[in-house]
């Protein structure tokens, strides 16, 4: 679902070609589908009527129509009904355990990006993914905690001023 809702994203901001989606998604997220998922979704939302083709040499061009502007709607009300839910359970989780991660304001952060088309993080996503991998391994060796929460701290501090 998530790649037929970028899709039909980008396909509302301007008609695009394949590739173009492709190297948007790309930039933004950090992930690159591959052209044997993006094609055959592109095909799939054709056939349904979500969008159209306009062909301008050997290019294809892919436009949203009226029908896949309305399921893109539907589509980021699901979302946003997900997100509600799951930010309310983690408030929930962090109230009980007497966390204070703040997981639940940055998921109120992130919906309301993307409530404004904005797809954020961008090349960060990339960048964070693999700090997440790094983070775990080396916290398996305890003996790495305190320095590793050195690190973070300082981090943390330096973002706080950037």
């Amino acid at each position: 679902m998530h790649l037929r809702l970028l899709i039909l994203k980008l396909l509302k901001e301007s008609e695009r070609t394949g590739y173009d989606l492709i190297k948007i998604i790309e930039k933004e997220l950090g992930w690159k589908p591959s052209s044997g998922s993006m094609y055959p979704i592109l095909n799939e939302l054709k056939k349904g009527n979500y969008i159209k083709v306009k062909e301008e040499g050997r290019k294809k061009l892919y436009l949203i129509t009226k029908k896949g502007a309305q399921e893109l709607n539907k589509m980021k009300s699901q979302v946003d009904g997900h997100m509600k839910h799951l930010s309310k359970h983690i408030g929930i989780f962090e109230s009980l355990f007497g966390m204070k991660f703040g997981v639940s304001k940055a998921i109120g952060f992130v919906m309301g990006e993307l409530k404004q088309g904005r797809i954020p993080f961008g090349q960060l996503g990339k960048d964070m993914m693999k700090f997440r991998i790094l983070f775990l391994k080396k916290a398996m060796n305890e003996k790495k905690h305190e320095k590793m929460h050195k690190i973070v701290k300082e981090a943390h501090s330096k973002l706080e001023k950037a």
